[in-house]
């Protein structure tokens, strides 16, 4: 049942990649309106799974994979490969899928490469190129020889399958992002969970041929636990319910949109590089996923793409459509015109005559009552004259409202503020800052002792008091006396004399070191070891050996046996011989000759002593010879010296106080900061006033403008008051004639209201259908420009993207391979990633 399910998605992503293509073939079309409708070769594919031997099985074992599934994955893609879903007959020499192994993020781990040499032609030597390294024959004992990246298979006419491994960067990958209730969290933390979750799978495309991105389809296949999952939705996609599971489907093509530099969501089309699935889910765990990745699945015959012929086709006839609708309404638009002045006409003839009715008659009896009314305007007139023209009169009243307006401008006129510097342009007197450098030191001083720093504000105000060239002359004179202690220090302390007392303390302790080894036990060993060497010497060299004496000694021997004769005693020769060898020797011991023995070791007692004392002690004795002396130098230095240098300390310490009291005082950002802020408040509230006085200026100039109008109109009035009262006089003289010419005007009323409101009634019934037809007319007009302002733009991106599909199919056909491959060989090449589950650690 497992095996079934996987075969069933395996081909559902199959087919998604099929009915993006199939179109451009009918022999191989599929009905995407009818679900049932499946390709017949896709059928038989499934049928062949079982029987098909590849060496799948191997490739798959070997990745660390589900044999049974991911087998009947590659079997069901082997049967799916772009010569059977394009639907041409192109010869395929080598089919190359890539397995890559990774994380449950999508994060690489392991990648292995299938390869399958077809040998269509039954060769028995077959020519390869592979970068793979491990590479072993999966199915078959044919053999080969490498050299380089060159491959020489001894295939005996059989087709070999082999694979390989590589560590080489992927073209292309599936990046997958988990969301819990909103936030992104790592597979690890969703594992178990339950909540919202949403599962993002974004399709990476790295390779490019020229200026396009190779035109990888991707799709992504797993499963949902229905009784941990609900309410799947997915975008991008679609799912399947199966049962306890869910099929869900995801598919992209990744570059596609940059590649054809159009955006084409305007025409409703959307090229997704990503697919997400949401759902609630009550305890989380995700098997593995499938990604597929293939190129080639576009139309193959990239010149039998026409449409720049489409373009001209459409353009022609859209051309002549948009010319007849333009004349078609310029038509309507000179008829309904035409209909609707008629209408305007009649309706105001109609209207007319009704008003002339109802005026003759108003007319005729207001015309009677006209007399009466010219002789009241004309003592009217009169009174006018004289409101004018009078004390106090209207003209009067003008003349002083404009004097007056006048006086006001001039005075606004002459409003100027006065301009309110900045706080940091304003220059402070003496006495200023006297003040503010009292208020400043009070908080300088209170911020100073929260710090712990106390001033002695006595030397501060001694030092304030100085000038600059006498605290310059201060520190100089300090300076200049320091300067002549240096030369008698250097003097003292120079490496001459240093290195004298080195040697004078060493020596010392050389001859200290030399007297109390010779008074030692060692001391008196050396001595005495000394005298044996040297009486053996002596009484070797006087004495000879016994056997043969010297001359020395027979010259003595000689002596000693005649002072032995006088004496009446006669000596043998050997007698005589050991006699004169013991006084040898006695005298040799003699206490004389130890104390100069004892002295003439000394100096290589002291060599030995010196050499021990510079191999041991030579750093150490110099070092503190030097510091000692160093020392006492610096007491007598301090002594003499110390307390020119003490003032001069002191005054540098007043100086620096100083300066940090005044640097305190500038750095006291409140202080400045609200000086600067008070100002800046006057200056402010004192500009809010300019705009105002500019209004009130701008007001009264027109309030004066107003009133030069008002004196040149009532002068107009009292010049047309005499005028008026003349015309009332002629009015009067022609009132008889002109009532008696009303009732005639009455009568001829009467008829015209009567026929223009029949002529009123056809009127309105032809305007009110001539509307409609003009209405109509216009959104025909209207939806005619809609048309040709879209397919214009359509056909600029038409131009583009039939320059770039050619390029981008070109592209696919392009990439065929991954690990290599012979010149003069066909290739495909398809990638399948799989990924790690999503689960709990089980105990």
């Amino acid at each position: 049942m497992r095996k079934k399910r996987f075969i069933a998605m395996t081909l559902c992503v199959a087919m998604a990649f099929s009915m993006t293509s199939c179109g451009y073939k009918d022999s191989k079309k599929v009905d995407v309106n009818n679900p049932n409708a499946v390709n017949v070769e896709e059928t038989e594919a499934v049928n062949d799974i079982e029987a098909d031997d590849d060496g799948t099985e191997a490739t798959t074992e070997a990745a660390g994979k589900n044999t049974e599934t991911e087998g009947a994955l590659e079997k069901a893609l082997k049967n799916t490969d772009k010569s059977k879903v394009i639907g041409t007959e192109k010869v395929i020499d080598k089919d190359e899928t890539v397995y890559v192994v990774a994380d449950a993020a999508g994060n690489k781990q392991e990648v292995i490469v299938s390869e399958w040499l077809k040998n269509n032609e039954k060769k028995d030597v077959l020519e390869d190129v592979s970068d793979l390294e491990d590479i072993e024959n999966v199915k078959g004992d044919e053999t080969f020889t490498k050299d380089g990246n060159s491959i020489t298979w001894n295939a005996k006419g059989n087709p070999i399958y082999y694979r390989g491994k590589t560590d080489k960067e992927l073209p292309l990958g599936v990046k997958i992002t988990y969301y819990l209730d909103g936030k992104e969290v790592s597979p690890e933390e969703i594992a178990g969970k339950k909540g919202s979750v949403k599962i993002r799978f974004d399709y990476i495309n790295n390779s490019k041929q020229g200026d396009v991105y190779t035109p990888f389809i991707m799709g992504t296949g797993f499963y949902l636990d229905n009784t941990r999952f609900s309410n799947v939705s997915v975008t991008n996609g679609k799912y399947v319910s199966d049962g306890n599971k869910s099929v869900v489907i995801g598919y992209g093509m990744p570059g596609l949109d940059k590649s054809l530099n159009t955006d084409i969501s305007k025409y409703g089309v959307s090229i997704g590089n990503y697919f997400e699935v949401t759902a609630d889910t009550t305890d989380f765990k995700l098997d593995m996923t499938l990604t597929i990745a293939a190129t080639g699945l576009l139309y193959d015959d990239a010149e039998g793409i026409d449409l720049a012929g489409l373009e001209k086709n459409v353009g022609s006839l859209l051309n002549e459509y948009k010319g007849g609708v333009d004349k078609l309404y310029e038509g309507i638009a000179e008829y309904t015109d035409g209909v609707g002045k008629i209408s305007e006409g009649t309706v105001k003839i109609a209207d007319g005559a009704e008003k002339l009715k109802d005026g003759s008659d108003k007319l005729y009896d207001g015309g009677v009552t006209l007399s009466e009314a010219i002789e009241q305007a004309d003592g009217g007139a009169g009174k006018l004259k004289e409101a004018f023209e009078g004390e106090n009169g209207i003209l009067d009243g003008s003349k002083k409202i404009s004097d007056g307006l006048n006086t006001l401008n001039e005075s606004v006129k002459n409003i100027n503020l006065p301009e309110i510097p900045h706080a940091a342009d304003i220059e402070f007197t003496a006495e200023d800052k006297e003040k503010a450098a009292a208020a400043i030191a009070k908080s300088a001083e209170e911020r100073l002792k929260k710090e712990g720093i106390s001033i002695d504000t006595t030397d501060l105000d001694a030092l304030s008091s100085m000038s600059e060239d006498e605290k310059v002359a201060a520190i100089s004179a300090k300076a200049a006396e320091a300067a002549k202690v240096d030369p008698n220090i250097e003097r003292i302390i120079s490496d001459e004399a240093v290195q004298g007392l080195i040697n004078d303390a060493v020596n010392g302790i050389i001859e200290e070191k030399t007297d109390e080894y010779m008074a030692s036990e060692s001391g008196q060993a050396a001595v005495y070891d000394a005298l044996a060497e040297y009486k053996a010497n002596t009484i070797y060299s006087v004495m000879g050996s016994s056997d043969a004496p010297s001359e020395l000694a027979l010259a003595a021997m000689g002596g000693l046996k005649a002072q032995y004769a006088a004496n009446g005693v006669e000596l043998s020769d050997s007698d005589a011989y050991a006699a004169l060898y013991e006084g040898v020797e006695a005298k040799v011991s003699s206490d004389e000759n130890v104390a100069a023995a004892t002295e003439m070791l000394k100096p290589y007692v002291r060599s030995k002593v010196r050499s021990n004392i510079a191999d041991n002690y030579g750093a150490d004795i110099e070092s503190g010879v030097v510091d000692g002396f160093k020392t006492i130098i610096g007491k007598s230095y301090a002594a003499g010296y110390g307390k020119a240098y003490s003032e001069l300390g002191k005054e540098m310490q007043d100086i620096a106080g100083n300066l940090k009291y005044i640097i305190s005082v500038y750095a006291d950002e409140g202080v400045m900061y609200g000086l600067d802020q008070g100002l800046e408040s006057v200056r402010t509230k004192m500009s809010g006033f300019e705009p105002k006085i500019a209004e009130l200026k701008e007001g009264v100039n027109k309030l004066s403008e107003g009133s030069k109008k008002l004196d040149t109109g009532l002068n107009q009035v009292y010049q047309g008051n005499s005028s008026l009262k003349e015309g009332l006089d002629r009015i009067f003289a022609g009132v008889p004639v002109f009532t008696s010419g009303l009732s005639d005007l009455r009568a001829g009323a009467d008829q015209l209201s009567s026929g223009a409101g029949t002529l009123k009634g056809g009127a309105t019934l032809l305007d009110s259908h001539s509307d409609e037809l003009k209405e109509g007319s216009k959104k025909l007009k209207d939806a005619t420009n809609q048309v040709v302002d879209k397919i214009g733009g359509a056909k600029k991106d038409i131009d583009n993207i039939s320059v770039n599909a050619k390029k981008i199919i070109e592209a696919g056909k392009e990439y065929d391979n991954f690990g290599g491959i012979e010149k003069g060989m066909t290739g495909n090449v398809k990638f399948i990633f799989k990924t790690g589950e999503v689960s709990e650690n089980e105990e």
